[in-house]
């Protein structure tokens, strides 16, 4: 035994001695990572000393503290609100199973929030009991649960994934956070059936699944009831009664659920600096710049994330399989079609487990996506416009959830594998990728490789020698990274997509198919492919990182994304292309600095004192009880411009019937909404309806007043009528 040690202690001693002896050179070399990254960071604001969109640092913060009673003191109560939630509800997943980690877990419990709000308010939301006080209960209820079992929590360092994660969040939030403050209303264009629909909740206190559509311009197709409801929650709870402020007091914490989800994502493909590099990597992405408008496109991605990410190890955790499947439900709920694509994405996942011989696995994970479906299918039927009579919805939704439940406590963490099968699989997959790309690029006039390189070239090249790469790893290790051929298949749905688009489109000439067609493509190239995409480069970081220098691998990612390296063609608009950290300062900074409506009555709110005027004068029609959610607006305009229309139903959550003396039929955007042209005028004038809108010059033909109405509201260019035998209980 003595001899024995001997030998065996030496190199155990050594290697303790050469890491004790590289720790002050790797400390060193940190430091110089930190210095020239400072440095780099001041070559690129340099550089962009002449940019379109000025770092306006002053001006931003400035603009920002002129609001900050309203829109700081919102983000306190909403910040409050969802961190205790989160919190509570990471403390029941850690108090359930306390192995899992207090990252996995506060993601986890911030997702937890976002499904509770969505299916609480399909439960309860139709009988008028959906709010703050729903949620204040199980708030409550989870922390006296802890009070009583208080869960066993063990704090560890970040590790170098999460310290990226971070490190990302904080990068982000020194532009994000002056915008939020100073953008009362989400900064961006055509978000704003998003806060009409959570505004109607929030004033009616009720939620009519089939009759939540104030904005009227796009039809149900534009609603996503799964991020709705997690807003009209949020703002009931925080007692907040604007909804555009509840959704601009969460861009910074919705960023950061992104960037974790993100790394969670990536933490299930490749390990923890993976995760990370993919968190950083998101600057190359438009998705902070979409995310900040609070619209179902861009957050759809942060459900999808956190779902895939947790669903991708749901046969090593049950609780993952639990909030994997209820996330992706939501991101269903929140945009429909990227959240199908989600669901697709899983599936290839239990299709891998399969071809490892878990056919038990399989089952039960196709188990746990029905489940996610049934969870979702409220979407579907509002999507659709075909009503459900209540509770059948909440019902499906609960059997949904029961039997998500069931499969995922049944799903073994230890069952045997074999890798061969999934390693052939997998390189299947990419080689059928590069192929493809290879042939589309050659062969289609409007190849997505072809488009997505000239938006995006740092993530595309990187794309190629990650997939490259992983052919060799696969072939050496078939146990590393077997989850990462799952990215070699979202991108192959792209691709698909790109092949068939076309003969799509010309089989049929029905206005929503088209605008589903063409919303897809959009989808495909400006947010799904650059994200997964965050994902490949980043196993590139990830094997640098890990087979070379630590700190020389990072300062190069980070150099990569804080300078701006090419100038864009267009410099006018271009935050759907590749763009650096820098720039992305300067769009942030520059919008804070002037407000984003600028072309409107009003640049931060879209929305000026005459109008605020007309709110007031709704809110006291709605209190009278002449108003309710039966009650639309007959409203005249010239046009439906985000600069130009009156946005009352975004602040007031009342049905808006616009009638436009300019008016396409063949719009594809307008084509299901209640939108008409003027020459329909006549008839809805002569179906008496309570209010009558007028906005710009009235058509000659319309006399005002109309008989039968009452003038109550002239201020500038607005004058609002109402019939004069409109009493409680006649106003339909």
């Amino acid at each position: 035994m003595t001899q024995s040690a001997g030998p065996q202690s030496v190199p155990v001693a050594s290697q303790a001695s050469q890491e004790q002896a590289s720790r002050p050179f790797d400390t060193i070399l940190w430091r110089a990572v930190i210095a020239g990254l400072a440095i780099i960071t001041a070559l690129a604001l340099f550089k962009l000393r002449t940019f379109p969109y000025h770092l306006q640092w002053r001006e931003a913060w400035k603009a920002a503290l002129s609001l900050q009673p309203v829109t700081g003191w919102t983000a306190v109560k909403v910040w409050f609100c969802w961190g205790l939630g989160t919190l509570v509800a990471a403390g029941v997943l850690l108090r359930i199973d306390r192995s899992i980690e207090i990252c996995d877990a506060l993601i986890g419990g911030a997702m937890g929030i976002w499904v509770a709000g969505y299916v609480l308010g399909q439960l309860l939301g139709p009988l008028g009991l959906f709010g703050g006080v729903a949620f204040w209960s199980l708030l409550i209820a989870g922390a006296v649960w802890l009070w009583r079992f208080p869960p066993s929590i063990e704090f560890h360092p970040p590790g170098a994934g999460q310290s990226m994660a971070l490190l990302s969040w904080a990068m982000l939030a020194v532009s994000m956070l002056p915008l939020q403050l100073a953008s009362p209303t989400p900064p961006f264009m055509d978000v704003l059936a998003y806060p009409a629909a959570i505004q109607r909740v929030m004033t009616f206190g009720i939620y009519l699944p089939f009759d939540n559509d104030p904005y009227g311009l796009w039809g149900p197709k534009a609603l996503g009831p799964g991020v709705e409801l997690f807003f009209a929650m949020i703002g009931l709870a925080s007692h907040t009664k604007l909804a555009v402020l509840v959704q601009t007091a969460a861009m910074v914490p919705m960023c950061g659920l992104l960037i974790f989800g993100v790394y969670r994502l990536g933490r299930s493909f490749a390990g923890d600096v993976a995760g990370g590099g993919a968190a950083l990597l998101l600057f190359q992405t438009c998705l902070f710049r979409r995310a900040q408008g609070m619209r179902g496109t861009a957050l759809v991605f942060v459900a999808l994330a956190v779902g895939l990410g947790f669903f991708l190890e749901a046969r090593r955790k049950w609780l993952f399989g639990i909030m994997g499947a209820m996330a992706l439900g939501t991101a269903v709920a929140t945009q429909a079609l990227v959240g199908f694509l989600g669901m697709l994405v899983a599936s290839a996942a239990i299709l891998l487990w399969l071809a490892e011989g878990d056919l038990i696995g399989f089952a039960l994970g196709f188990l746990l996506l029905f489940g996610a479906s049934l969870v979702a299918l409220p979407d579907v039927f509002i999507n659709l416009n075909t009503p459900v009579p209540y509770p059948l919805l909440p019902l499906a939704q609960i059997a949904g959830i029961a039997v998500i439940v069931v499969a995922a406590m049944k799903l073994h963490p230890d069952r045997p594998r074999t890798y061969k099968a999934p390693t052939i699989v997998n390189v299947l997959l990419v080689s059928i990728l590069l192929a493809g790309a290879l042939y589309s690029s050659m062969q289609l006039a409007t190849s997505l490789p072809v488009r997505v390189f000239a938006q995006s070239p740092m993530l595309t090249l990187l794309t190629f020698v990650a997939l490259t790469a992983l052919l060799g790893v696969w072939f050496s290790d078939s146990s590393r990274m077997r989850n990462a051929g799952i990215i070699a298949f979202a991108l192959l749905l792209a691709l698909i997509f790109d092949y068939v688009r076309d003969y799509a489109w010309g089989l049929t000439s029905d206005l929503t198919v088209q605008f589903g067609l063409q919303d897809l493509d959009a989808e495909f190239l400006q947010y799904w492919t650059p994200l997964f995409m965050t994902f490949s480069a980043s196993i590139v970081f990830a094997l640098c990182y890990g087979k070379l220098s630590k700190p020389l691998s990072f300062f190069v990612l980070m150099t990569l994304l804080i300078y701006p390296w090419r100038h864009s063609a267009s410099p006018v608009d271009y935050d759907s292309e590749q763009h650096s950290i820098a720039e992305h300062w300067g769009f942030n900074l520059f919008d804070a600095s002037r407000g984003y409506w600028v072309g409107a009555r009003e640049v931060r709110w879209n929305f000026d004192p005459d109008e605020f005027a007309l709110k007031e004068l709704l809110d006291k029609e709605i209190a009278a009880g002449r108003i309710t959610t039966a009650t639309h607006i007959v409203h005249i305009a010239h046009d439906a411009g985000f600069f130009s229309l009156v946005q009352y139903s975004v602040f007031t959550g009342i049905d808006d019937d616009p009638y436009l003396a300019e008016f396409d039929p063949n719009d594809r955007y307008q084509h299901s909404g209640r939108v008409r042209g003027i020459a329909s005028l006549p008839e809805a004038i002569a179906a008496k309806p309570p209010y009558i809108l007028v906005q710009d010059a009235p058509p000659a033909s319309l006399q005002l007043p109309p008989d039968g109405y009452d003038e109550i509201f002239h201020r500038s260019d607005l004058r609002l009528f109402r019939r004069k035998d409109l009493t409680l209980g006649t106003n339909h």
